[in-house]
């Protein structure tokens, strides 16, 4: 780190997983103050429901090559249903967001969702003996409806932050999830769900956590208590939505 003081334009963005502050000089280098950003608080006070996702026993299942046919068929027309809501959660943040920069970002993620992430799809169906298009479905579990409609109902009516926070578990968790099965207990070439595990933790800088947890910060520098409130109990519903999707598809839910 330099000696020297650095103008606030000047600050790098830390990623939050790892816990690291934002580093401000002020009173002319005289002193330093440490200040959380908020995308790392919400990674801290969520510590609890990351630890679950991940000793979910679905999850489980992923890292021990050892689910069903059954669940992993559930799993991906559930997930293909959530990510169409998700594209379309793309399309309301467009209206949402004022620069041409933040549309581009979010037109960018509909073309990676229709394009990229169909590939994990394809490995869980190989694993299964099936293709993707022959186990499309449009009976939407209960669990994926009220995840949509989470989402849904933080855009219409929250405000752009809110929509981040939203949004940010599901990425947020399968990097997670993917990165410390990878550091834990890498798999072999030859594990069935290998190419989905390595999907999730492929290294991307800037990732698009990292650049929504910045795009967050920056919105929420100087917002009130009872924003940044509204802002975590988003985050926290969503990273609950996610375990509930887990489960739905471990337990084969309707």
């Amino acid at each position: 780190m330099r000696s020297e003081p650095f103008p606030v334009q000047e600050m790098v963005f830390l990623h939050p997983v790892s816990f690291l502050f934002e580093m401000l000089y002020t009173g002319g280098g005289k002193g330093m103050a440490m200040i959380r950003s908020l995308s790392a608080k919400l990674r801290e006070i969520n510590e609890d429901l990351f630890q679950q996702l991940y000793e979910h026993p679905f999850v489980a299942g992923i890292r021990q090559g050892s689910l069903s046919k059954d669940q992993l068929i559930h799993y991906v027309q559930q997930d293909h249903l959530y990510l169409n809501a998700y594209i379309q959660l793309y399309a309301m943040a467009i209206t949402k967001v004022s620069t041409r920069e933040d549309m581009t970002f979010f037109h960018q993620g509909i073309s990676y969702i229709l394009n990229d992430e169909v590939q994990p799809h394809h490995v869980f169906c190989e694993a299964a003996g099936v293709s993707v298009d022959e186990i499309k479905s449009e009976a939407m579990a209960s669990a994926t409806r009220n995840y949509r409609n989470h989402m849904f109902t933080t855009a219409q009516f929250g405000t752009v932050p809110e929509l981040y926070a939203a949004m940010l578990p599901c990425p947020w968790t399968y990097e997670y999830i993917a990165k410390r099965i990878m550091s834990e207990s890498p798999p072999a070439e030859n594990h069935p769900y290998y190419q989905w595990i390595t999907f999730y933790a492929k290294e991307q800088k800037p990732s698009w956590v990292e650049i929504v947890c910045s795009k967050l910060d920056v919105l929420s520098a100087n917002s009130s208590e009872a924003e940044q409130l509204r802002v975590e109990e988003a985050f926290r519903v969503s990273c609950q939505m996610e375990y509930q999707f887990w489960t739905m598809a471990y337990q084969l839910e309707a």
